[in-house]
């Protein structure tokens, strides 16, 4: 999400400061295209922690974002889960 967020800052500063309402159209083409990525990257690290996708409509109540934030961070269930084999460190 960090990225989502930065990539998104990157475009809608100039979009402000020069001016270029142009920009902000292209910031939100932007916004589209990374939501897609960022969304299946999600559901992933949702599954290493044996969770359901389903878990990312927690974000919807207050304060659900840092739950969510949390089970970013946590460490993935050791061994298989549900979801399938354990993922490698790389």
């Amino acid at each position: 999400m960090l990225f989502y967020l930065v990539a998104y800052l990157i475009v809608l500063i100039p979009s402000i400061v020069l001016e270029i309402p142009e920009l902000g159209y292209l910031a939100i083409v932007l916004a589209i295209l990374l939501a897609i990525p960022t969304i299946s990257l999600s559901i992933r690290r949702l599954h290493d922690v044996d969770k359901s996708a389903w878990f990312l409509l927690v974000s919807v109540i207050p304060f659900g974002s840092l739950y969510l934030l949390y089970l970013y961070a946590k460490a993935g269930t050791p061994g298989d889960n549900r979801y399938g084999s354990a993922a490698t460190a790389a």
